[in-house]
């Protein structure tokens, strides 16, 4: 069997267990011919085949046609992406940019940097910033404080440009944090963008919150696939974002004389204007702009999280209006299927080959688990393993972890650290 020649945005990190079992290394695995590539492989690495029985399976990614520039759905846990439109194009993104700070202040909550509970007093650049006419926000006042619990909730649900740009500045000054949005984005593989600031808006009207390394007209840009990455890495992390999102409204200043409700911009969760029962969405965040009106989604489906990504769609309605079209049109095309690979005789013989000459363990192996077409059954497939033995030979005790990763032509799997097979 030939090897294709893949590339990828950056080499895989190699990972040291405990217990003297040494450097591991990550493993590809390749289905062909419809290629779905799971792993990241250079001319050193062991690869690991999936190969179907049957010749006429349809393609597991599918193109198609919103009223929009961009258009993805992704599996949240593995980032099978499985419908896709202009994913990698780099697209203005406006309050969808929410969803990069909003990671790094749950990582300050996580760390003990920031508590839900701490109040943040407001500056006057960021009140005058929050009754801006013409702009999402909840309005602040000048030196009144208000908790990260509130400032957050307005971010996701309201998009207060002058929330987050208070939440930014209680982590770091907004440099810094700009360069941390920077970073983050870079740790995740992420090389294409321009994010100026922490809110989405052009950097013209910030004022004196601007970005002055930065023209005036720039504003936040982004592709599907890297919101897709940003999103499915801030629900794995927290997931209690979506006890946020999810929510129809909620109670901003709750029982002071600044109470007021927060209504949440996202039409498609429970009891807003555009939701369905059988569409439970849980998120996340949308961006409205002069290049036209996006959102990040996110819905439980089969016991999974998914997430959609439609940029610059026509029309408020359009863009939750395509959405729900397409995953109601997923759900009727698609199901779940589990493959597992320890029960294949392949690698019951590779283990036990592995267990002689390095004395390692039986380890049970976690399943994989993909979307396909219906007409698709975990039967159609079975596994071949090819390893480089020049590889292990320089290695006392080696390990092997399967993981999805990255096909540039035709499946994007969108993050490292994923659940994997492990046989060490």
């Amino acid at each position: 069997m030939n090897k294709q020649k893949l590339h990828y945005h950056r080499p895989i990190k190699r990972q040291h267990h405990h217990k003297g079992w040494g450097r591991i290394i990550l493993l590809g695995l390749v289905l062909i011919p419809l290629g779905l590539l799971l792993g990241s492989h250079s001319t050193s690495d062991v690869i690991l085949y999936v190969k179907q029985k049957k010749t006429s399976l349809p393609p597991l990614t599918q193109e198609v046609a919103p009223v929009a520039k961009a258009f993805l759905l992704v599996d949240n846990q593995t980032g099978q992406i499985v419908y896709q439109k202009n994913r990698q194009e780099r697209l203005q993104i406006a309050s969808i940019s929410k969803i990069i700070p909003a990671y790094l202040i749950c990582r300050a909550i996580q760390s003990g940097k920031l508590n839900l509970h701490d109040q943040i007093k407001i500056s006057p650049a960021v009140a005058k910033l929050s009754n801006e006419a013409g702009l999402s926000n909840v309005k602040l006042q000048i030196n009144e404080t208000y908790s990260v619990k509130d400032l957050l909730a307005a971010t996701l649900l309201s998009s207060a440009n002058a929330g987050v740009m208070a939440l930014a500045q209680a982590v770091s000054p907004l440099p810094e944090f700009n360069q941390a949005e920077h970073e983050f984005l870079n740790q995740l593989g992420i090389k294409d963008f321009v994010i100026v600031n922490v809110n989405g808006l052009p950097n013209n009207m910030l004022g004196s919150l601007r970005n002055p390394q930065t023209s005036l007209n720039a504003e936040n840009e982004m592709s599907a696939t890297a919101v897709g990455m940003v999103a499915t890495k801030l629900i794995r992390d927290f997931p209690q974002i979506l006890s946020i999102t999810e929510k129809l409204t909620d109670q901003f200043k709750a029982g002071t004389a600044q109470q007021q409700t927060l209504e949440n911009t996202n039409k498609l969760v429970a009891g807003a204007q555009l939701a369905l029962p059988q569409l439970q969405a849980l998120g996340l965040k949308t961006g409205t702009n002069d290049y036209g009106y996006s959102f990040v989604g996110t819905f439980k489906n089969e016991g999974k999280l998914l997430t959609t990504v439609i940029l610059n769609a026509n029309s408020d309605n359009a863009r939750f209006l395509n959405t729900r079209q397409l995953f109601q049109q997923f759900q009727k095309q698609y199901h779940l299927i589990t493959l597992t690979p320890q029960t294949n005789s392949n690698l019951k013989e590779i283990h036990e080959m592995f267990s002689q000459q390095f004395n390692l363990k039986p380890q049970k192996i976690q399943p994989l688990k993909l979307w396909v077409p219906r007409s698709v059954k975990a039967a159609d497939f079975h596994f071949k393993f090819d390893f480089d033995y020049n590889y292990f030979s320089q290695n006392k005790k080696p390990g092997l972890i399967v993981r999805l990763a990255v096909n540039p032509n035709q499946i994007q799997f969108l993050n490292e650290r994923l659940p994997s097979l492990n046989l060490r």
